[in-house]
């Protein structure tokens, strides 16, 4: 083949390399040629040659009908099956050809051949491991050597074991921690609304509820304004009058009495003698008799008799308002009747004294003699009362012949007798009634300035107790306290004595319409009363108890609720007991309630172990000592080639050997040893020969070898997967694994090996480049992909450099993520500050719409194809950070599955597209990964006829 024709068959874009030109129609072609010339030799009678302006077209299509047509001649027959072997060993060899180069090899076995003549060592599998949660028996506290087994039981296959990888000294003080005030709430008790737990019923409206302070006393009285169902066994209360944080009510500290017990009938305190009370309304004990606006009514007795009369404003039910306030009230004769009405007959002489005063005497009808030595007053045009004292009455009586007969002289006092309107024959005066009017109605003893009295009297209160709750209502106006003792008097007559009371209203409590509430049936506390959802902040947590054995560098586990879980270290416990940890929690959003700290933390890795094999030095080829060991365990070392070390343990004639990435600085007698993959799954040990490496001396018997079985992607576990003790530990009540295992991962694959091995020829295992950092976190074991940028820099002499990786599984755990970090950091050059950040995962949404061929294929099955193609073509595992996703490759990857004539398709980010959306790519970010999840919702696959 001529030179120029290789890159005709070797354009970019091609998997692999053409390195043979023709097939079996062309190779015939060449042998009809060259015995053309021939005739001597041999003569194809049947067989024509090329027309002598044939063109290309025509070419192909008689080399096809030369090489299909058959023949009766045994010489052409025999030609033809040479030109057909000949394009098999063509192929052959082409496929050997490409097979010898890194750059189009295929078979992993080929790869690992042409990667070792460079001296790289292809990544092996990597084992899953997680940190687990110890929970220690009571008094049982100890040390748990490694190799504690727990199990886990997949739904298919069989079970995964994983074990302790080191000693850890359990305590069951350190089981759970708490933060300090995780079950009681800091927010405030505000609004109008609470919601509290019962049934209906347990609340009334229009009742009393009591809002109580547990830590300062205090109490609150509220009225319910209605009660409504929240929930089942959850009531929403409305309050009458809203709360706010003025009152100063957390609703963590907030007990709530609600229910009211009994209602004894109040009979007092009452006050005995005369109180102030500047107020123009008058209750009174039973309603008023009739009255108009402007009568003048009697009130007796009174300190000063002349204060006896006032005008009505206007009567109530049980009131009156009067014109002007009473400075006065007398709750055991007090009184109030309508005045009566005396027509005066005229005046029958004066004993004027001037202006220094007089008496005048006036006639009026009737038996007026119970008059004497009371008042009466005169309504004055101004509507004055003005009033008068009778100095005495002379009756005259209607049977005597005598001057005014059936009259009572009234001798009335006047202060002026020159002005005084007295004087002058008034039509009437009004004096007090001849027998006691209604009386007033009584209150509690207190008034505005004092609360109530601390003993009241009560009717009733068989269930009152001390330390019980009492409140007292007038309408909207309250006075709760809590009871300190009661005393029984006579029959049902008890005497309560209250602490202190808090009154809401400030107003006085008449007995007609005070109600007395005497205990509560139900305590209840508000919704979230025992939740503290503030965030955890400050430089260190305060814990509701603090263990001795919670020391600096003790490994814990911080579980903060919604299946979210943070492995720490102790940094430190200063003097006033608080914790520090690494990392802080302060930027987590962790909230206080839902913030376990757990201390019996141990790694785990997948894997069990197994009995001992037994080898010899016999055995021992130059290639090295072939181990049939399959799914070998692998830990984490970040001195080793691909950051994991095999989990055996190997021991020549007893003594113990190292495992080590290479022999190049071996010495003659280091004890070292080498660990290769095979495809099959096998282990090759390699051992020195006695310049690099200790040799093993030829016997049999003298090489064994422990290990431990488990590796691979399968042991990427979700949390809680690992809970199960492998076997009973009388130490141990349980176990627990609030983080995902992760960090599983198959043997590195051919086309991982075939970009990642001349990587290694530029680096020799140290990074420089932001390439050699992508490379050297890509060969590590648990990393599906990596990509390097550069870091913030403090200085400006100082280099930094971020790896962002994507973790095998997707997930990456902080052990996981340490082991990483360190890896890099032993690699890197002095000097550079590595950092490392996860990937972001970015789930894609897809819509296609098939037009498939039905009359030759099941649409059924061909949709379910495209869905698994589609699932595979974009799964997490098969995208690389910061790759775009293009409309084009979803085409290529649907209408290569059978029976999709075309398609139309449709791909978004945030939400699930329309197919005319016409989106043609969506872009990543340089930390993003875009992958189609498996969950659903992301994937719309339907199908249509297509049309010819």
């Amino acid at each position: 083949m001529k030179r120029d024709e290789l890159t005709r068959w070797n354009r970019a874009g091609l998997a692999r390399l053409a390195y043979v030109h023709g097939n079996a129609a062309s190779f015939l072609e060449t042998l009809r040629a060259g015995f053309a010339g021939q005739p001597e030799l041999i003569r194809w009678e049947r067989v024509m040659g090329p027309p002598p302006d044939e063109r290309d077209e025509t070419r192909r299509e008689r080399l096809l009908d030369q090489y299909r047509t058959p023949t009766r001649d045994p010489a052409w027959e025999i030609a033809r099956a040479l030109a057909r072997a000949s394009q098999v060993l063509a192929g052959h060899v082409d496929a050997e050809a490409n097979e010898g180069y890194l750059g189009t090899a295929t078979l992993w076995e080929r790869v690992r051949q042409l990667v070792t003549m460079i001296d790289y060592i292809p990544a092996p599998p990597a084992s899953a491991a997680t940190p687990l949660v110890l929970l220690a028996r009571e008094g049982r506290d100890g040390r748990i050597p490694a190799g504690l087994a727990v199990r886990h039981q997949p739904l298919e296959g069989g079970p995964l074991t994983f074990e302790t990888l080191e000693d850890i000294d359990v305590h069951a003080s350190l089981n759970a921690l708490r933060l300090a005030g995780h079950d009681r709430s800091p927010a405030p008790l505000c609004g109008d609304e609470l919601e509290l737990p019962g049934k209906p019923g347990d609340v009334r409206a229009d009742e009393p509820l009591v809002l109580e302070d547990e830590v300062e006393g205090r109490l609150r009285v509220c009225r319910v304004a209605g009660v409504s169902e929240a929930a089942p066994g959850w009531l929403r209360v409305r309050l009458a009058e809203g709360l706010g944080e003025r009152h100063g009510f957390v609703r963590g500290q907030t007990r709530v009495h609600h229910g009211v017990r009994e209602r004894p009938t109040l009979l007092g305190p009452v006050p005995e003698v005369a109180a102030p009370l500047a107020a123009r309304r008058l209750r009174l004990a039973e309603p008023p008799p009739p009255l108009d606006p402007g009568d003048v009514v009697y009130l007796g007795p009174a300190a000063d008799p002349a204060d006896r009369f006032r005008r009505v404003v206007a009567r109530e039910a049980r009131a009156v308002i009067l014109d002007r306030p009473l400075d006065w009230l007398d709750f055991r004769h007090g009184h109030l009747a309508k005045a009566r009405r005396l027509a005066v007959s005229g005046v029958i002489g004066r004993e004027l004294e001037g202006q220094a005063g007089g008496v005048v005497r006036l006639k009026v009808a009737g038996d007026l003699r119970d008059l004497a030595g009371s008042w009466v007053v005169r309504p004055g045009s101004d509507r004055e009362l003005k009033a008068y004292r009778i100095l005495g009455v002379e009756y005259r009586p209607a049977d005597l012949d005598v001057a005014h007969a059936g009259f009572s002289l009234l001798r009335i006092q006047i202060q002026d007798s020159t002005r005084d309107p007295l004087r002058d024959n008034p039509q009437y005066v009004m004096a007090a009634p001849p027998s006691r009017g209604v009386p007033f109605e009584p209150f509690v003893r207190n008034d505005r300035c004092r609360p109530l009295d601390r003993q009241l009297e009560v009717r009733g209160g068989r269930d009152a107790e001390a330390g019980g709750l009492i409140v007292v209502q007038r309408g909207q106006q309250f006075a709760g306290g809590r009871l300190e003792s009661v005393a029984s008097l006579e029959g049902e007559r008890r005497r309560l004595t209250v602490a202190g009371w808090t009154h809401r209203g400030g107003g006085r409590f008449w007995l007609g319409d005070s109600v007395l509430h005497c205990g509560f049936r139900h305590v209840s506390r508000p919704r979230g009363w025992d939740r503290n959802e503030g965030l955890v902040t400050g430089p260190g947590l305060v814990l509701e108890t603090l263990p001795a054995e919670l020391g600096r560098g003790r490994r814990v586990l911080v579980a903060g609720g919604a299946g979210r879980a943070v492995e720490a270290e102790v940094e430190r416990v200063d003097a006033q007991g608080r914790v520090f940890l690494s990392p802080s929690l302060d930027d987590l959003g962790l909230r206080v309630s839902e913030v376990v700290i757990h201390g019996n933390v141990v790694a785990a890795g997948h894997g069990e172990a197994r009995p001992e094999r037994v080898y010899g030095g016999v055995d021992i080829t130059p290639q090295g000592l072939p181990v049939a060991l399959k799914d070998v365990a692998f830990t984490a070392d970040r001195q080793l080639p691909g950051g994991v070390r095999a989990a055996l343990e190997v021991r020549v004639e007893g003594e113990r050997w190292e495992q080590v990435g290479q022999l190049h600085d071996a010495g003659p007698e280091d004890r070292h040893y080498t660990v290769r993959y095979t495809e099959d799954g096998d282990l090759l040990l390699g051992f020195g020969d006695g310049e690099r490496g200790r040799r093993v001396p030829a016997r049999r018997g003298n090489v064994r070898i422990g290990w431990r079985e488990g590796s691979g992607p399968v042991g990427n576990l979700p949390p809680g997967s690992l809970e199960r003790l492998a076997r009973p530990d009388p130490r141990l009540s349980g176990v627990r694994q609030p983080l995902p295992a992760v960090g599983g991962n198959a043997v590195e694959d051919s086309e991982s090996l075939c970009r990642s091995a001349p990587a290694t020829l530029l680096t020799f295992d140290r990074a420089v480049s932001l390439a050699d950092f992508a490379a050297l976190a890509t060969s590590h074991s648990s990393v599906w992909r990596a990509r390097a940028r550069p870091g913030p820099a403090r200085t400006r002499r100082a280099r930094a450099v971020t790896v962002v990786v994507l973790p095998a599984g997707g997930e990456a755990s902080p052990h996981l993520l340490a082991s990483l970090s360190a890896y890099l950091h032993s690699h890197a050059p002095p000097g550079i500050r590595v950092g490392l950040v996860e990937a972001a995962r970015v789930a894609i949404h897809l819509r296609a719409r098939l037009r498939l061929d039905t009359a030759a294929f099941d649409p059924d099955t061909v949709v379910e194809a495209v869905r698994r193609v589609l699932q595979g073509a974009f799964a997490l595992a098969e995208r690389d950070i910061g790759e775009p996703l293009t409309i084009a490759e979803v085409f290529r990857h649907i209408e290569a599955v059978d029976g999709v004539v075309n398609s139309r398709c449709a791909i978004g980010r945030d939400r699930m597209p329309a197919l005319d959306s016409g989106l043609r790519q969506v872009p990543a970010g340089v930390d993003e990964v875009l992958h189609l999840p498996p969950a659903v919702g992301h994937l719309a696959i339907d199908w249509e006829e297509a049309i010819p």
